[in-house]
């Protein structure tokens, strides 16, 4: 998906998400690049920022080529994709996921920024781990216990 991160057009792209645990962490996670369009030669900065409920996030900044820029990118050129990810705890059973581009075009309108591969699941708690340890240590137990009975 592209968003066109242009100042003067501000529009997030949202999503309801139901079906969740109120207290429980989530992982999202996406990948987002930045760009701007091939025939443009101009410089600018675009970046991804975002809700999941009352909480708020933000990628880092893509910056193109200019004066002074190490390592950036040409101008209409891309960043590549990166993947990022946030943690969050859910407030409610059903929350709001919003995506906004932002940017700040010095050059040629517009600055974008691409979004790709968004998964939000939940994170397991401790406490299911130890269980889960547990639960593999009994096993271990209980099969050492027949192979001993199995050779006497």
């Amino acid at each position: 998906m592209v968003l066109d991160a242009d100042p003067g057009f501000s529009g997030a792209f949202s999503q309801s998400v139901g079906g969740l645990t109120v207290g429980q962490e989530y992982d999202l996670s996406f990948y987002w690049a930045g760009g701007e369009l091939y025939d443009r030669t101009g410089y600018q900065t675009s970046q991804l920022t975002g809700t999941f409920g009352t909480s708020s996030f933000a990628t880092s900044v893509f910056t193109n080529s200019h004066p002074g820029c190490n390592g950036c990118v040409p101008p209409g050129d891309f960043s590549g994709w990166q993947l990022v990810n946030f943690d969050f705890v859910a407030q409610t059973t059903t929350q709001t996921l919003s995506f906004l581009a932002v940017g700040t075009p010095v050059g040629n309108l517009p600055p974008v920024a691409f979004l790709d591969g968004v998964s939000l699941v939940a994170v397991p708690e401790p406490a299911a781990w130890t269980l889960m340890l547990l639960g593999f240590g009994g096993l271990g137990v209980a099969i050492r216990r027949r192979r001993r009975l199995a050779a006497a």
